[in-house]
């Protein structure tokens, strides 16, 4: 109705940069999405890939999706691999470079990258990601994030941010700043939170 209008659309306007400022990551764990593997492996890639995402956003880490693409741009220090078994020699040289600066790959499943274990290459022959997507299928009330506890272990803590939450409620965290100088905000660093209980609509 039009009163309730009245009262919606200022409040929208007056928190319009909460809402539609651009996001940045704060301190993401990359998941690698391989077209060219989802394309040859779909069932296996897809149930590893979405396995692992399940299981991070259960646990409120924060993620973020890296592609083909988007691989030069990742400035994360950890990157999962679910199972990716197809692997260009660009994006093997770019995962040589991103151990050999210290930051930390944890390949499961396939290892196509070439890349021996190592304190920088944690290796998982049989994916977590793909064990946890099969057990929430079978029971996905009582599957707990805890069951691939060596995973999560191998991932490592953000320092910037811990969220202590059920693990069927589902967030997202990035930061975005103010853009206009007369603005109180101007230049702070906001980090949002979107809670949904699972299965709602």
């Amino acid at each position: 109705d039009l009163p309730m209008r009245k009262k919606i659309f200022p409040w929208i306007k007056e928190h319009e940069k909460t809402f539609y400022l651009p996001r940045t990551p704060i301190e993401p764990i990359g998941v690698y999405f391989s077209p060219i593997t989802r394309n040859f492996h779909a069932k296996d890639f897809i149930a590893s890939y979405r396995g692992i995402l399940i299981l991070l956003m259960q646990k409120h880490l924060e993620f973020q999706i890296v592609t083909p693409r988007t691989l030069a741009d990742f400035q994360g220090t950890t990157l999962v691999l679910p199972d990716v078994r197809e692997l260009s020699d660009v994006e093997k040289t770019w995962l040589q470079k991103f151990v050999d600066r210290k930051n930390r790959l944890v390949v499961t499943g396939t290892n196509a990258t070439g890349l021996a274990a190592s304190d920088q290459v944690v290796r998982f022959p049989n994916c977590p990601g793909r064990a946890y997507e099969e057990a929430l299928e079978h029971d996905f009330q009582h599957t707990s994030p805890a069951s691939q506890q060596q995973l999560l272990d191998a991932l490592g803590k953000s320092e910037a941010v811990r969220i202590e939450a059920p693990p069927h409620i589902a967030l997202r965290m990035a930061t975005s700043t103010a853009s206009s100088p007369t603005s109180p905000d101007c230049g702070a660093v906001r980090i949002r939170y979107r809670f949904r209980r699972a299965g709602s609509k």
